[in-house]
């Protein structure tokens, strides 16, 4: 229901619905460079997998010599070579 009234409210106002329902947004360039915007903070770091939080869990992206290249309150840049990019939700499926 909250989601419903969300959604109604974002489109009387023309706004992105990642915006109003708090949902991660990603943007993968190549195999190379991933931006994910409104993530809610790192939980894992290593240059084969970084995991961050998101509303609704968490995101895994698995790889080789991946850095983290920029990191705001509300973005993560991600570089190396993104093999795998799996979403978990809170019970961890």
């Amino acid at each position: 229901m909250k989601n419903n009234v969300r959604k109604s409210i974002a489109g009387a106002l023309q706004l992105p619905s990642e915006v109003a329902l708090d949902q991660v947004r990603i943007i993968l360039t190549g195999q190379n460079n991933m931006l994910a915007e409104n993530h809610k903070g790192i939980i894992e770091y290593g240059r084969s997998k970084i995991v961050f939080r998101i509303n609704s869990g968490f995101v895994e992206v698995l790889g080789e010599g991946l850095t983290i290249s920029s990191l705001q309150s509300e973005e993560l840049a991600i570089s190396g070579e993104i093999i795998a990019i799996c979403f978990v939700g809170e019970d961890g499926r």
